[in-house]
């Protein structure tokens, strides 16, 4: 977080107003003005395919957050332009590197077996890029809430219809939620100028992105629901 009228200062009114992405080879930045706290927030991303070095902690989440300097950063980002260079240098000296990864090398095979099912992060983690993982993880919710009601609506009988409830609501989501794990890196690798067909082409991996963006904000959530009650039905019939 970098006061905004530091921000201001350093890149100009116009640029501080609007949130930015500084795309560049092998890391990108996002700046984001938060008017209301009167603060910029910025985010560095790196590629990095060096493996994550172990961390000793008390928990595992600590395990995947490592200190890291204002040095590093601004050697990451010095063949980028001078917004983006002077951006990452506004940072803080002592800084948090955080570990990134997604599901997509690793796929479960499904998100149900038996009476245990998973869903979101557990399910399909992906990089935070398409913004959408806490919506799939929603999503998986909502299936998950109307398969279950309809059970608890069910004349009790030997049979539950769990397993059955929960085979669905894997086959319902399963195809969207790996789409996304594989959009969200798809992105990464646009922002960082990896992809053979767009390259450099800001224009072109735009229009890309907007489009798998839509894919995920436009979603009839309401059809899929008429999908899961109709499977479901027929399996428990």
């Amino acid at each position: 977080m970098v006061p905004l009228e530091k921000a201001v200062e350093a890149i100009g009114q116009k640029k501080a107003s609007r949130v930015l992405m500084h795309t560049g080879p092998n890391a990108f930045v996002l700046s984001i003005p938060l008017a209301a706290v009167n603060a910029m927030h910025v985010e560095a991303f790196v590629m990095d395919k060096k493996e994550w070095p172990e961390f000793q902690a008390g928990s595992d989440s600590k395990r995947y957050v490592l200190p890291a300097t204002s040095e590093e950063i601004t050697n990451v980002f010095a063949d980028f332009g001078p917004t983006a260079r002077t951006l990452v240098s506004l940072l803080p000296e002592n800084l948090d590197k955080w570990a990134v990864f997604d599901m997509l090398d690793a796929p479960v095979p499904t998100y149900a077996r038996g009476c245990v099912c998973l869903a979101g992060d557990s399910a399909h983690a992906s990089t935070p890029n398409h913004g959408g993982g806490a919506g799939a993880g929603i999503e998986d919710a909502l299936v998950l809430a109307e398969v279950l009601a309809v059970l608890a609506n069910r004349s009790s009988s030997k049979d539950s219809g769990i397993s059955e409830a929960l085979a669905v609501y894997s086959e319902v989501r399963y195809e969207r939620s790996q789409w996304l794990v594989q959009s969200s890196r798809h992105i990464v690798e646009l922002f960082t100028w990896k992809d053979r067909e767009y390259g450099t082409d800001i224009e072109k991996f735009g229009q890309d992105i907007k489009e798998r963006s839509h894919k995920l904000w436009d979603y009839d959530t309401a059809g899929m629901i008429q999908e899961t009650l109709q499977k479901l039905e027929k399996r428990l019939s």
